[in-house]
């Protein structure tokens, strides 16, 4: 199987392997310009942006030429990196090296730079592309609205006032929504709110056709998910506008809208009737966000309500139906009746449902219920997270003023036997590292026997 074969279906350390260790040092074939595109792709899709730069400067150095494909992935790499930062970085100095070319994007390429600027920066970098975009030609699109709105929802505080100005000029200018949009408002209605209130009062107050439940709200209202979708007509009239559009809601959709309308309303209720209506089915990360919504509201019965629903859609909870539940597991009894539970199903509890225990249990000052939760931890062989670790350091900590020489304290009894348990506990559990993000793609280094990557550069390119 070749190269390009394995980084398209995603086996990007084999695809590395196969490249730069058979094909370029042992075989020591010359590679195309196909090869590296379709490899800096693969490199692009995970965020392994150094590889997919040290092979375009690789290519370059070979003499073959790079083409839009080759940039697209470029800057989809740089979208794609753990490290925002630097991925923005690298971006903006190949752009730049572009512009000294005097090279030409394709819509396709401008795009891939308009998602780094939208991922990694902010909406002001988006419409300095955006200009340009405009600048050179080139027909703005719905896709070209996405990386917008993506850029809006990364402004917490003004996003939605934004992404409405964004919708509405979409609409101007006749371009239809897709559902990728739609999904996209719904999130910045989620995560954003809309900013000063003088700004949006304009935008956000005035009713029109679509949304005549406008006029029956103030400002001040628009402070929750669920006044947000309102400002788009509820679950029901946003529902209509993508019908309309002939748009159909998909799973994201009412995932989404689960977690936006309002808590014990009618539209909550009616979600999964909604959903039959539309036949869309329902999968488990539906059941988990209705289940994680009622638990962080501190519900557990509600919660575990969902339950009996969830089996009889032939779906079976999993860890993160478990974690949920943890976030409202207020009591001790509730807490252990929980990992009793997940030991019947077959389930190893995470760390994640461990570190919610240990909040409410540290929370509640309670430490014998904190040393049964490790206890269990131990038996299970999960190691601590650093936040699990930071936890439990706070619950170690004595008071500032603490004297144990002026006066006895019962609650300071209980921390001096918690810090004996703990100290014995740490030792004896491995702490979890948290692996680097590109460890799993890098090829070996090579031995002192083996031909290097600059023998094979030097080679004259064979005849063609």
């Amino acid at each position: 199987m070749s190269s390009c074969i394995l980084a398209a279906k995603g086996q990007v350390a084999e695809a590395l392997e196969l490249f730069e260790v058979q094909m370029l040092k042992e075989e020591r074939l010359w590679p195309e310009e196909m090869n590296y595109t379709v490899l800096i792709g693969g490199c692009g899709r995970v965020g392994y942006v150094k590889k997919a730069f040290r092979l375009y400067n690789d290519m370059k150095k070979r003499g073959l030429v790079p083409t839009d494909p080759t940039y697209t992935a470029l800057f989809n790499a740089c979208a794609e990196s753990p490290w925002k930062d630097s991925g923005l970085q690298s971006a903006l100095k190949l752009w730049e090296e572009l512009k000294r070319k005097n090279l030409e994007m394709n819509l396709i390429t401008y795009h891939s730079l308009l998602k780094v600027c939208a991922i990694c920066s902010d909406l002001r970098l988006c419409f300095t592309v955006l200009k340009e975009i405009v600048h050179k030609g080139h027909v703005i699109t719905a896709e070209t609205f996405s990386f917008l709105l993506m850029g809006c929802i990364k402004d917490k505080e003004n996003g939605f006032r934004y992404a409405l100005q964004v919708w509405q000029q979409m609409r101007q200018l006749g371009i239809k929504a897709d559902s990728f949009i739609y999904t996209l408002m719904l999130r910045a209605a989620r995560d954003c709110a809309i900013g000063d209130p003088a700004l949006a009062s304009d935008l956000l107050l005035r009713p029109t056709e679509e949304n005549p439940s406008l006029s029956k709200l103030t400002l001040g209202a628009v402070a929750t998910p669920s006044n947000r979708l309102a400002l788009m007509g509820n679950m029901e009239g946003f529902l209509n506008k993508m019908k309309e559009g002939n748009v159909a809601p998909n799973i994201k959709t009412f995932t989404l809208l689960a977690e936006l309308v309002e808590p014990l309303s009618q539209s909550e209720s009616s979600l999964l009737t909604v959903m039959d209506e539309h036949k869309v089915p329902v999968d488990l990360t539906f059941f988990n966000t209705l289940l994680r919504k009622k638990s962080k509201l501190g519900d557990l019965e509600g919660a575990k309500a969902l339950l009996p629903a969830l089996v009889k859609r032939g779906l079976s909870p999993n860890l993160h139906t478990f974690c949920n539940l943890a976030i409202a597991c207020h009591k001790e009894k509730d807490g252990l009746q929980l990992l009793s539970d997940m030991k019947r199903s077959g389930i190893t509890p995470n760390a994640h449902i461990y570190s919610a225990l240990i909040n409410v249990a540290v929370k509640r000052l309670n430490y014998t219920y904190l040393k049964q939760i490790l206890e269990d931890m131990r038996r299970n062989q999960v190691p601590p997270t650093e936040v699990i670790i930071q936890q439990l350091e706070f619950a170690a900590q004595y008071p500032p003023s603490f004297d144990r020489y002026k006066s006895k304290n019962n609650y300071l009894d209980k921390i001096d036997g918690f810090r004996g348990y703990y100290f014995q506990w740490l030792k004896a559990m491995a702490a979890e590292e948290t692996p680097h993000p590109w460890a799993k793609y890098r090829t070996p280094k090579p031995s002192s026997d083996q031909v290097s990557t600059e023998d094979v550069q030097t080679q004259d390119k064979p005849n063609q």
